[in-house]
């Protein structure tokens, strides 16, 4: 996969989840009797980029299984400090931030820092924290029918499971079990193809029309969710098979992009996108504390634009600053010995 590609699939990502975020409070309206004029095209929107945090996990198995730095088991300890140092300081920050003023957990705070269910989006950093531990392990599985056999049957096992205890209330332990079905077979799949290049031979008409079927099979889905009676949003969820077939549509047309390197300015902002993550939420809270919630495409704009802005100048200073670095994810760059190894 090119650079180009990764890093516009990763800025994709982080808009798409920008937009969902953002644009919750429309999307939920759906069925409701307060039903936006927007509800319909902001869910078509929303389900179109489901994906987007599959695309993140697929991205760092491939990243870092195709740098040898990563993938060499005498540098175990060096890829953990690293992926520490790249983490576990925004996380803190970011925990503590929406902690005090939006705090949105279950009450046990302790509990809540490992699950990340401080806020409702930082649950991604627990979770993919459990892959990078898994990572040194995982990256020596190799891509043959028993592999996958193992994959497909721990896949079905836990969207079972999850399903299974989420029908029963327990909804937090759902969600993990759900996560945890399809992010580690996605982040397998990015190891896999990190480690050999791949030549897509299917044409781009043929590309184009598994795209257009797999998006109707995911907006088909929600459909039938909603009509068996959930609302909008644990029926438009990330964690569905559906959604795990779609993404892999889009990473392989991403793949068909031939080999490019990225300008600097798309490097720059794919490298934010870890950060605007982390930061998009907090111009989401304060929109809505101010009831600003008009036109869902124009908070989008907003939160996007903000979000990268003030991303790319804390950036600009943790280039500068090594604690500040630290504090905003950048430590890696300051404590890291191989100068070539991916920042992601």
């Amino acid at each position: 996969m090119s650079r180009l590609a990764t890093d516009l699939l990763r800025i994709f990502a982080a808009a798409f989840i920008v937009f969902n975020h953002g644009t919750w409070i429309f999307f939920n309206s759906l069925g409701t009797h307060y039903q936006s004029k927007f509800a319909w095209p902001v869910a078509a929107i929303n389900q179109f980029g489901k994906g987007a945090v599959l695309f993140f996990i697929f991205l760092s198995g491939l990243a870092f299984s195709s740098h040898s730095v990563f993938s060499k088991a005498d540098n175990v300890l060096y890829f953990y400090r690293q992926r520490l140092l790249r983490i576990l300081p925004p996380y803190i920050f970011f925990s503590v931030i929406f902690g005090i003023f939006w705090y949105e957990g279950t009450g046990n705070i302790v509990i809540d820092f490992f699950t990340g269910e401080t806020m409702y989006h930082l649950y991604f950093l627990p979770l993919i924290s459990i892959l990078y531990l898994l990572f040194p392990f995982l990256v020596r599985l190799h891509p043959e029918p028993g592999s996958i056999f193992l994959l497909g049957l721990f896949m079905f096992a836990l969207d079972f499971a999850g399903n299974y205890v989420g029908d029963r209330g327990n909804s937090i332990a759902s969600d993990w079990l759900l996560s945890l079905a399809y992010s580690l077979p996605a982040f397998v799949a990015g190891i896999w193809t990190g480690k050999k290049q791949h030549t897509i031979n299917l044409s781009w008409w043929l590309l184009l029309l598994l795209f257009a079927l797999a998006y109707g099979l995911v907006m088909l889905d929600f459909f039938y969710l909603m009509h068996s009676g959930l609302r909008p949003d644990p029926a438009g969820k990330i964690w569905r098979l559906s959604v795990f077939l779609y993404s892999g549509i889009w990473i392989v047309m991403f793949l068909k992009l031939p080999a490019m390197h990225s300008p600097a300015t798309i490097r720059n902002l794919a490298r934010a996108t870890f950060l605007v993550y982390l930061i998009h939420p907090l111009f989401i809270r304060i929109a809505e504390a101010h009831q600003y919630n008009k036109n869902p495409f124009f908070l989008f704009g907003l939160y996007l634009s903000l979000s990268w802005i003030i991303v790319l100048a804390i950036q600009w200073l943790a280039l500068r600053n090594r604690w500040i670095g630290l504090v905003f994810g950048e430590g890696d760059l300051y404590f890291r010995k191989h100068k070539s190894a991916l920042q992601i």
